[in-house]
């Protein structure tokens, strides 16, 4: 899950930029599957430093796409070390996409990781409050602090690419999508915590 406060400040009905699969940039609406706990604590975050100057902060078993090619290939944040490629959005490409212009995900190396855990004897007040999760309408790749990230592994991806707009048309028409979430996410986040 990311974390911290920039992503604690995604309203579920925002607009997210995404690279689809051709990796250009499109605006996708934040799906209600979408998990926003603002006051949870992680047990443990990582922090990514790239060297395009983007950094994340999310717990170590949060989806990021790697590799020479955008998102066919994922890892746990856990897994992935310094040299690695993650995929980023750089601030101009990311402004552009408010125009409705279509840009493009870069690939940039890992050049730091920081760990933090409570496990490890540190108090609650060096992990700041807040897990999200951000699920897209269309189950594209959302962007959090300017990297892209994703809500599950590539199954599930794919799945709800195909799935979740006709899933949010049928619960949206029968009042019916905070029983589907309950069903398909469950108290998730509460299991980070």
């Amino acid at each position: 899950m990311a974390h911290g406060s920039h992503s604690a400040q995604i309203p579920m009905t925002n607009q997210c930029p995404v690279p689809t699969d051709r990796v250009a940039l499109s605006a996708l609406q934040v799906s209600f599957l979408s998990i926003a706990k603002p006051t949870v604590i992680a047990k443990s975050i990582l922090t990514l430093s790239t060297a395009a100057n983007a950094t994340i902060t999310l717990t170590p078993t949060h989806h990021l796409p790697v590799g020479p090619s955008c998102c066919t290939l994922l890892k746990h944040a856990k897994d992935i070390h310094v040299g690695e490629a993650i995929w980023v959005v750089p601030p101009t490409h990311h402004a552009a996409t408010s125009g409705g212009e279509r840009t493009s995900a870069v690939p940039t190396r890992v050049i730091a990781i920081s760990r933090t855990s409570r496990a490890n004897g540190i108090d609650e007040g060096s992990i700041p409050p807040g897990l999200h999760s951000p699920v897209l309408s269309h189950g594209a790749y959302p962007v959090v602090d300017g990297v892209v990230t994703a809500f599950d592994g590539i199954g599930k991806l794919k799945l709800a690419q195909y799935a979740l707009p006709a899933l949010i048309a049928a619960c949206t028409a029968t009042a019916t999508c905070e029983y589907v979430k309950r069903a398909l996410v469950g108290e998730l986040a509460d299991d980070l915590a």
